[in-house]
């Protein structure tokens, strides 16, 4: 659909519904609105650049989303999101504020090797339970708590002491595929 496009300008894509896969990959974006967007195929924009603002608040993912090695070298929202298939930001680079505040995600989830996320807002995240064939990595940064309604939430990891520093134990700085 969109594969590779340059978008000069404003993309405005709000409240619009993809009811066949979204094809950004290789897109480059200015500010890009996708806020309230609904994507019943997969969401494909691995690779994708946004230059300036990008906003996928309260976009609703049914199937997979990969974004991939995209970067992000502004602000970028995720707030309210639902991610119900595969999220996969693998190797995505997010330089301005990253902010995944209450957004909900219930299938696999992949952040592996994601730059940019030691002060993600990850304020009322939910984290569906994992299942024994879901596979989720966190960034180093994130670790998974247990929630109080049998869902889990994502916290920042509390940074390690210095070597030779006393103080009491550091949680691990991973988080990992949460079990329980």
């Amino acid at each position: 659909m969109f594969d590779r496009a340059t978008f000069t300008r404003d993309a405005a894509f709000d409240r619009a519904t993809f009811s066949d896969t979204g094809l950004f990959h290789g897109t480059t974006f200015g500010r890009a609105w996708f806020g309230g967007t609904t994507f019943t195929g997969s969401a494909a924009f691995g690779g994708a650049t946004f230059t300036s603002h990008a906003a996928f608040t309260r976009a609703t993912f049914i199937d997979a989303a990969w974004f991939g090695a995209a970067t992000f070298t502004d602000d970028s929202w995720f707030g309210h999101a639902t991610f119900t298939g595969e999220a996969a930001f693998d190797r995505a680079s997010f330089t301005g504020d990253a902010k995944f505040g209450a957004a909900t995600f219930a299938g696999d989830a992949t952040f592996s090797r994601a730059t940019g996320l030691e002060s993600a807002d990850l304020t009322n995240v939910r984290v569906a339970p994992s299942a024994p064939e879901m596979r989720r990595l966190w960034p180093p940064c994130w670790r998974v708590a247990p929630g109080a309604d049998g869902w889990q939430t994502l916290r920042l990891a509390e940074p390690e002491p210095a070597s030779g520093e006393r103080g009491g134990a550091a949680e691990p700085g991973a988080a990992r595929e949460a079990d329980s």
